[in-house]
């Protein structure tokens, strides 16, 4: 080979490099801007940000296209790069986190059915899984909106006593204070005297009671109807507060 040829081979290996090199750089730098977005709670300009960049998505741009579309409200799309990461990087840190995100965008939809199976399957199938409490949490709202109240207390002993430590377990204090039962709610105000007024006024029809809510350095007073053991009877009343006019919602 000629030294021409040789110097014509170095130079276009040089170039190569340094083209992959700007490349890498872009990439990081799409991929950077979009997580900043995401964090501002620009989801949209997130998704922008990560469909601008040229190529096949990586595992991380998959994980955070995901996000956003969880975000948005938009599960099918969220579930469809979840799904993706679970089936192009199964070895891979991000895996078992697609795989209860996936789970998070049926429950979040409120298809609890296919969230709790895959929760319940991950937990069989990954006994180590560091997304236990997180698990356990899922399965414990999804026995409230049920009324498994035996089912949800069993799953909150478990967050407690377990994973004393984990973020959960704030959350695990906050159902089990909430106590084991449907209620409507039909107001909030940052003035008692004003929720008072209302649950007066609903007195004689509906068993109305005051809940109060520490915000900050000030409270929250919410208006609600019944405790019940059965969604049906809570059902019956939520419609007749609605018929009210009333803005009525069923907790959990």
């Amino acid at each position: 080979m000629s030294n021409e040829r040789k110097i014509m081979r170095k130079r276009i290996v040089i170039l190569l490099l340094v083209l992959c090199a700007v490349i890498g750089i872009a990439w990081a730098d799409s991929l950077d801007r979009a997580k900043k977005l995401y964090l501002l709670g620009e989801y949209d300009n997130s998704i922008c940000e990560l469909r601008s960049s040229q190529g096949m998505f990586t595992k991380e741009e998959l994980y955070l296209m995901g996000m956003n579309y969880l975000k948005v409200g938009d599960y099918p799309q969220a579930r469809k790069y979840f799904r993706s990461i679970l089936k192009k990087y199964k070895q891979t840190d991000l895996y078992e986190q697609a795989m209860v995100k996936l789970g998070d965008a049926f429950f979040l939809e409120g298809n609890y059915d296919k969230a709790e199976n895959l929760y319940e399957n991950m937990l069989e199938k990954y006994s180590r899984t560091r997304f236990k409490p997180l698990l356990y949490l899922r399965l414990a709202q999804i026995s409230s909106k049920d009324g498994h109240w035996d089912r949800e207390k069993k799953y909150i002993r478990k967050i407690k006593k377990d994973f004393s430590q984990s973020t959960e377990r704030k959350y695990a204090d906050i159902l089990d204070d909430r106590g084991y039962f449907f209620t409507i709610q039909v107001g909030a105000f940052s003035r008692k005297d004003n929720a008072e007024n209302l649950a007066a006024e609903l007195k004689p029809d509906f068993d109305s009671y005051l809940a109060r809510e520490k915000l900050g350095e000030d409270f929250l007073y919410k208006v609600r109807v019944g405790k019940y053991q059965q969604r049906g009877p809570a059902e019956q009343d939520y419609r007749k507060l609605i018929d009210l006019g009333l803005p009525a919602r069923i907790y959990p």
